[in-house]
């Protein structure tokens, strides 16, 4: 007689199969945060990169056409929403793909109090959204990169132009057509995470200082950003 070797085939016990899949699910639990977290900051860097880029070449292009220094396109006095989108007409929107121009307000919070200015809004084909404001003292822009107003440092970037700085010299602190925003900053980085209506810090209620930290990164968001 032939003796035969059976091999016994052995598998997963219900119990071994749902230990695994509870392992598997907190691993994922654990990581898919941070996975999801690098993803939002990757897409908010390169719309940053994309929009600095874009708006900054549709102003050179502008001041080819009205030549002149552009920070003297800004006048004197206050600007009501017509007066911003004749601005925008005249400078801005012939160089740029824009859609759906809108009346629009935001609170900025100075020295802890709340003012609403005035501002005029309107989307860019990639669906960011651009807040702006004029006056006589330069621009104030906020690019959303949601496409929504949704005030906060993963969603809304501060930027200026032809900004005055308060100091009593009146002495201009944009150097480029669009830049992030450094209204009163005194140029030490480590201010721009301090305290204050303008700090980049984690409860910040302006952050505006924040995409200045980005462009310092080189266009990067730093890893103690606030986010």
């Amino acid at each position: 007689m032939i003796n035969q070797k059976y091999k016994t085939k052995t598998g997963f016990t219900l119990a071994e199969v749902l230990i695994t899949l509870g392992i598997i699910g907190v691993v994922a639990a654990m990581t898919l945060p941070a996975v999801i977290t690098n993803v939002q900051k990757k897409v908010a860097e390169n719309q940053l990169k994309v929009f600095n880029s874009t708006i900054n070449n549709a102003f050179r292009m502008a001041q080819v056409e009205h030549g002149g220094n552009f920070q003297d396109w800004i006048k004197s006095g206050s600007y009501s929403f017509a007066d911003m989108k004749a601005w925008l007409e005249e400078y801005l929107f012939p160089y740029i793909k824009y859609q759906d121009v809108s009346d629009c307000q935001t609170e900025a919070v100075v020295g802890g109090i709340n003012n609403v200015q005035q501002g005029i809004c309107f989307h860019l084909v990639n669906g960011g959204l651009i807040w702006m404001h004029i006056d006589g003292n330069g621009g104030d822009l906020i690019y959303y990169v949601n496409g929504k107003m949704q005030p906060n440092p993963r969603n809304g970037f501060g930027f200026q132009f032809a900004k005055y700085s308060s100091d009593g010299n009146h002495s201009r602190k944009s150097l480029n057509f669009i830049e992030p925003y450094t209204f009163n900053w005194n140029g030490n980085k480590a201010s721009l995470t301090g305290g204050g209506t303008w700090g980049c810090y984690k409860g910040c209620t302006n952050c505006a200082y924040c995409t200045k930290l980005i462009q310092l990164n080189n266009w990067e968001i730093p890893d103690d950003y606030p986010w």
